[in-house]
């Protein structure tokens, strides 16, 4: 790795990323390095957005076909880019809101988007309310954003903003990243971050018999980037979820090594 791709990979900002290579902050694949904003390749754009189709058919087009089509469905994504997931819901007659911390995003999601009359977008600083309404939307989701929020201050605000704007009923699902914590209290005791840079050390308790917890430390390599994200436990993320009224169908782990999480709640 080039000391300019560590640099992009972990050192600048999301918006100094889309103005440098949109696609690539988005989706690390080495075809989409030669892009910039303002030049993106035609082709990269197609699989681009074909990646996103395979995303959204995988993850989140089971529960946003079980929702009501008599009226418009509302659609709402946290980290939307430029819309590689948001254009599929779009595709089938939602009104699509996009959130997203980056400006050069969201301008560019607003240039490619195929249906801008299903679309509306919010600019985010994780501090201030998102110009969305009270109870107005039907399914909100996030892929693969939330971890790289950096103080866990931001991180309960984007959740209280998201079981805000959803309605009663809607139906909330996000991926998070971190060990799997959900089982025993000794699962919780003595976790350190694990803050998805390329190495850290991970100190943790196994349990031996079922009961005897034995200190173990791991050094972990990660492939995951845009900077350190704080660390907030599986467990206190859901017991704030349900604290803002929702409450929790599913935690499913995609992983066999149970870091990929995707939380599924109903308000």
């Amino acid at each position: 790795m080039t000391s300019d791709t560590k640099k992009f990979k972990n050192e600048i900002d999301w918006e100094a990323k889309a103005r440098q290579n949109p696609l690539y902050a988005i989706m690390s694949d080495a075809v989409f390095v030669g892009n910039s904003a303002d030049r993106i390749e035609r082709e990269d754009l197609v699989l681009f957005f074909e990646k996103g189709k395979k995303l959204w058919n995988l993850h989140l087009q089971p529960i946003f076909g079980q929702l009501d089509p008599k009226q418009q469905i509302s659609v709402l994504e946290w980290g939307c880019g430029m819309g590689r997931l948001l254009a599929q819901p779009a595709r089938q007659g939602a009104m699509c809101f996009g959130v997203d911390i980056s400006e050069t995003q969201l301008t560019l999601l607003k240039e490619y988007f195929f249906a801008p009359q299903h679309l509306h977008t919010s600019l985010v600083n994780n501090h201030t309310k998102i110009d969305v309404a009270d109870s107005s939307i039907d399914f909100v989701y996030s892929f693969a954003v939330l971890q790289h929020i950096k103080n866990t201050p931001d991180f309960f605000f984007v959740l209280s903003e998201m079981a805000r704007v959803l309605k009663d009923n809607g139906t909330l699902k996000i991926q998070l990243r971190f060990p799997n914590q959900y089982g025993s209290k000794f699962k919780n005791s003595g976790h350190c971050a694990i803050n998805f840079e390329e190495s850290s050390l991970l100190f943790y308790w196994k349990n031996i018999f079922g009961f005897f917890p034995l200190p173990v430390v791991r050094h972990i390599r990660h492939t995951h980037w845009g900077g350190a994200g704080c660390y907030v436990s599986l467990r206190a993320t859901t017991k704030y979820l349900e604290s803002k009224g929702l409450n929790i169908v599913s935690v499913n782990f995609e992983t066999q090594a149970q870091q990929l999480v995707w939380i599924t709640a109903v308000k």
